[in-house]
C-alpha cells in the first residue's frame, strides 16, 4: 500500500513588478529544485509519511505522463481528498499534464458529488477507499459508470471492483508532453463552475513571494492545515510553500488545540490560517504558540485580530480577497498594520471603489471594492468583488460589509441550502441568510401551527449537503419579506434578526 513512498476619487494601484516569465506551475515550483532537491518537500504528522523534492518532483512527474497518456483533452481530474501527500501528488501533477484539476470537500455528499457530474465531464476521479461507497451511489444517481469516470483510490483498506489504485499511476514515465491552453483548475460550486487558468495562479505565485510579502525561507516549515481543494489553500501553503524551498506540514486537526499541538510537534514557523480561527487561538494563551514566527491570516481584520495580537509574539499579517480565492491585498512585513485595514493591493493589481451608478468615490468615502490584476479574471477586465469599503489617504483598503457568505472560511451560497429545504415537506417558502457568521433559515412552513423543528431540518441538510453548510436558528414566518423587485430581501432579515431574544420584525417593503 502506497508502494510509491517507499520506492522509486483615485484607482489606486500598488508599485509594479514584474509578474515572472516562467511559463508553466510547475516549472515554477521546480525552478530551484537543483538547491534543495534532497530537502523534505512535504511531511504528515498523522502518517508519519515524508517525501524529499527530488522523491516528490518525480512521483508528481511519473503522474502527470499518466493522466496526459489516458485523459482525453478538455477531460477532468477530480479530487476528493484531505491534505495529504497524495493530493499534492495529484494536483502538481494535473498542473504538469495540462490536465484541468477539480478538487472536491472531501465532506462532501453523495448529492454534491452527482451535482459536480452534472457540471463537468471528469475522465478520473481519486479518493480514499472509505468515500468509494458514496462516489459510486453518485454517479448511479447521474447515470455513469466507472467506465464514464474511472475511479483511483488512494490506500486499500477498501477493496472495489474495476477501482485502480494511485500506486498503478505514478510507474509511468513521461517525455514532458502536456496539454496547453486548459484551465488550470476547474472549481464546482453551486449552479456554476468557476474556471482558473494557470496564468492565474502563477500571477498570484509570483506577487506574493517578494520579501515584503513572503515570510517563508529555504529551510522553514509551513502548515498545510486550509483545505486544499479550493484555490486559496492550494496556492498559499502547497503551492508557496514549495516554490519557497520550504516543508509543507500537511495538517487536518479538528480543534485549535490539536491543530496548536501538531503546530508544535512539527516545528512549524508559519502558519496560514482564517479570520474565524483567530478568537480560537487567541483563547489557547500566550505559550501556545511559541514555535510558529509568523501567521498569515486570510479576512479582515476584527476584535479578535487584537485578541490574539496580545498573545502571540510573532508578526501577524493579514490579506485579502473572494472566498476561497486568490489574494487580492495583503499587509507588507515590517509595516505596523492598521486597525481594520485588509491592507494594500499586491505587485500589479488595480483596485476601486464605486458609487451603486458606477462612478469613482474619493478617498475614505464607502462604496464597492472593483478589483483588476493577472490573479483574477482575464486580468484586463475590471471585476466586482460585491464587497463594501472603502481607501483610505494612502492607498490602504478596508472593507466594511462582505458581499459574500461563508462559514469557516468555506463559501456557502444560500441558494443551494433553500434548494434542498425547500424538499422537506414541512416547508412552504424559506430564505436563508447570514448573522453573525451564523447560517438562519427563515422559513413559511405549510402548516403555521406545526413547523418543523431546527434538528429536522439539519438532519434534512445533513443528508444532502457538506457539514459546514448547516443552519444554527430557524425562524418561523408567516410571510417573507421582498424588495422593490419582488424578490425576497435576505438584507432585511438579516438587518432584522436577534438572535439573543430570538425576536424578528420583518419590515415588508410596498
Amino acid at each position: 500500500m502506497n508502494n510509491y513512498l517507499k520506492i522509486a476619487v483615485r484607482c489606486y494601484s500598488s508599485a509594479r513588478a514584474p509578474v515572472g516569465a516562467v511559463p508553466t506551475i510547475h516549472e515554477h515550483i521546480w525552478a530551484s529544485l537543483g538547491e534543495h532537491g534532497g530537502r523534505t518537500a512535504i511531511s504528515c504528522p498523522e502518517s508519519g509519511k515524508s517525501l524529499t523534492y527530488g522523491r516528490l518532483r518525480q512521483l508528481s512527474g511519473n503522474i502527470a505522463a499518466w493522466l496526459y497518456a489516458n485523459t482525453p483533452k478538455g477531460r477532468q481530474f477530480v479530487t476528493i481528498l484531505p491534505n495529504s501527500i497524495e493530493m499534492a501528488i495529484s494536483a502538481l501533477g494535473a498542473f504538469e499534464a495540462g490536465v484541468p484539476l477539480s478538487p472536491l470537500n472531501p465532506q462532501s455528499t453523495a448529492t454534491e458529488i452527482a451535482g459536480m457530474f452534472a457540471k463537468i465531464d471528469p475522465r478520473w476521479l481519486v479518493t480514499t477507499s472509505s468515500k468509494i461507497h458514496e462516489v459510486l451511489e453518485a454517479m448511479k444517481a447521474a447515470n455513469r459508470t466507472t467506465k464514464d469516470t474511472g475511479i483511483i483510490a488512494i490506500d486499500e483498506e477498501i477493496i472495489f471492483n474495476g477501482v485502480r489504485f494511485l500506486d498503478e499511476t505514478v510507474l509511468q514515465s513521461g517525455n514532458g508532453e502536456r496539454y496547453e491552453d486548459q484551465p488550470a483548475l476547474m472549481m464546482v460550486g453551486a449552479g456554476r463552475v468557476e474556471v482558473v487558468s494557470a496564468s492565474n495562479i502563477l500571477a498570484n505565485c509570483h506577487q506574493v513571494s517578494g520579501p515584503e510579502l513572503n515570510p517563508l525561507e529555504p529551510g522553514d516549515k509551513i502548515a498545510a492545515s486550509l483545505p486544499m481543494f479550493h484555490n486559496y489553500g492550494l496556492t498559499q501553503t502547497l503551492l508557496r510553500g514549495l516554490a519557497s524551498g520550504a516543508e509543507v506540514v500537511t495538517l487536518n486537526s479538528s480543534s485549535p488545540s490539536d491543530l496548536v499541538s501538531s503546530l508544535n510537534k512539527s516545528k512549524v514557523r508559519v502558519l496560514p490560517t482564517i479570520s474565524p480561527m483567530m478568537d480560537a487561538l487567541a483563547g489557547l494563551g500566550r505559550d501556545a504558540l511559541n514555535e510558529v514566527k509568523y501567521i498569515t491570516v486570510g479576512g479582515r481584520p476584527d476584535v479578535a485580530s487584537n485578541k490574539l495580537k496580545s498573545v502571540f509574539n510573532g508578526e501577524l499579517l493579514h490579506n485579502y480577497g473572494p472566498i476561497e480565492g486568490p489574494i487580492l491585498f495583503q499587509q507588507r512585513r515590517g509595516v505596523a498594520g492598521r486597525p481594520g485595514s485588509v491592507g494594500e493591493p499586491l505587485p500589479n493589481t488595480e483596485a476601486k471603489v464605486l458609487a451603486p451608478g458606477g462612478a469613482q468615490l474619493p478617498e475614505m468615502t464607502e462604496g464597492e471594492i472593483w478589483v483588476k490584476g493577472p490573479q483574477i479574471g482575464k486580468s484586463l477586465e475590471w471585476i466586482r468583488t460585491g464587497d463594501l469599503g472603502y481607501m483610505d489617504l494612502d492607498g490602504w483598503f478596508y472593507v466594511t460589509v462582505e458581499g459574500n457568505v461563508s462559514v469557516d472560511g468555506l463559501k456557502v451560497v444560500p441558494s443551494e441550502l433553500e434548494e434542498v429545504l425547500i424538499k422537506h415537506s414541512s416547508v412552504r417558502e424559506t430564505v436563508v441568510f447570514q448573522s453573525d457568521g451564523k447560517l438562519i433559515a427563515a422559513i413559511v412552513p405549510t402548516d403555521y401551527y406545526n413547523p418543523p423543528p431546527l434538528k429536522e431540518l439539519s438532519n434534512h441538510l445533513e443528508s444532502h449537503l457538506a457539514p459546514h453548510k448547516r443552519i444554527s436558528d430557524v425562524v418561523i414566518m408567516s410571510s417573507l419579506p421582498k424588495n422593490e423587485s419582488g424578490y425576497f430581501d435576505r438584507i432585511n432579515l438579516e438587518q432584522n434578526y436577534n438572535a439573543r431574544h430570538h425576536e424578528f420584525v420583518a419590515v415588508q417593503s410596498l
